[in-house]
């Protein structure tokens, strides 16, 4: 039974829940919806999980909100452990540019405005920040662990799991490629890793490339679609908090690199950022060890 719903009205959850910011959109057991930067909803067919994950222990690596840690419970998953950095008191979970430094602080410090207009439903919780996957596992009544962790420190939780899922994290790194050597460190079966903010697919044959070239050196092309044709594009001075934005093909080596045996690309799609009205490319990896 949740203790928080014990506690608290319907309209004191329907308050809470309309005046905190959300990274996922999430359908609450009553019907309401949170208003968040991604609603993975429609999508969810892409990334190509297994229906059933009965008797799987799966991690969730950067799990935020704990969208696809439900979604993992929900198909059945024996154990499921979400991790994130994110301490929700307005600290920052992500290590930006310097040059960025002060923007990424100024939009987490909202946090401890949140926390002071929900002190009520932290204390019911004993919950030191507005940690929302832990809010709603109470409301959810689900069994999902938790655990405030860097993908860094992976191979300190002990221990292998049968799936594990990263998803839209690897270009919010510094060090990707250490990230991807921990994510198959711990992997038992399938790892599978969405790859946001991807650059197109280079899927041509050598004549095709050659022919490309001639023709953005006649014509001088210059800019993105230069850019977009490249293996790899470094956004840290742009963003902040984003690095390094992979040609599907590329990352396919780095991940072959860091041990995989087998990489498959399951699928290629946009997901509208709600927030900031654009669209960002998911690539879908399905590796196996």
């Amino acid at each position: 039974m949740s203790i928080l719903l014990s506690h608290i009205s319907e309209r004191r959850l329907k308050e809470f829940i309309e005046s905190t910011s959300w990274y996922h959109t999430i359908k609450f057991p009553n019907g309401w919806t949170t208003e968040g930067t991604y609603d993975y909803r429609p999508y969810l067919s892409q990334f190509g999980f297994p229906e059933s994950l009965h008797g799987k222990r799966v991690l969730d690596v950067g799990a935020a909100d704990g969208f696809f840690s439900f979604e993992f419970e929900r198909r059945g998953a024996k154990k499921v452990l979400a991790i994130d950095t994110n301490m929700y008191n307005g600290s920052l979970p992500i290590d930006p540019s310097p040059i960025a430094r002060n923007s990424y602080i100024k939009k987490y410090s909202i946090q401890v405005t949140e926390n002071e207009k929900n002190s009520d439903i932290l204390e019911i919780l004993h919950l030191s920040g507005a940690n929302k996957l832990l809010i709603l596992k109470d409301i959810f009544n689900s069994s999902i662990e938790f655990k405030n962790y860097s993908i860094y420190d992976l191979a300190s939780l002990g221990g292998k799991y049968d799936v594990v899922f990263c998803g839209g994290l690897i270009e919010h790194l510094k060090n990707p490629l250490i990230a991807l050597e921990n994510l198959r460190a711990v992997t038992r079966e399938l790892c599978i890793i969405s790859l946001s903010s991807a650059l197109p697919s280079a899927r041509l044959g050598k004549l095709a490339k050659k022919a490309v070239r001639t023709i953005i050196r006649i014509l001088k092309l210059e800019g993105d679609f230069l850019e977009a044709s490249g293996a790899l594009r470094y956004k840290g001075f742009e963003a902040g908090g984003s690095f390094f934005h992979f040609n599907p093909s590329t990352f396919r080596d780095a991940l072959l690199a860091s041990g995989f045996n087998s990489i498959k690309i399951n699928s290629e799609f946009d997901v509208p950022n709600l927030r900031h009205n654009s669209l960002n490319r998911h690539v879908i990896f399905h590796c196996k060890v």
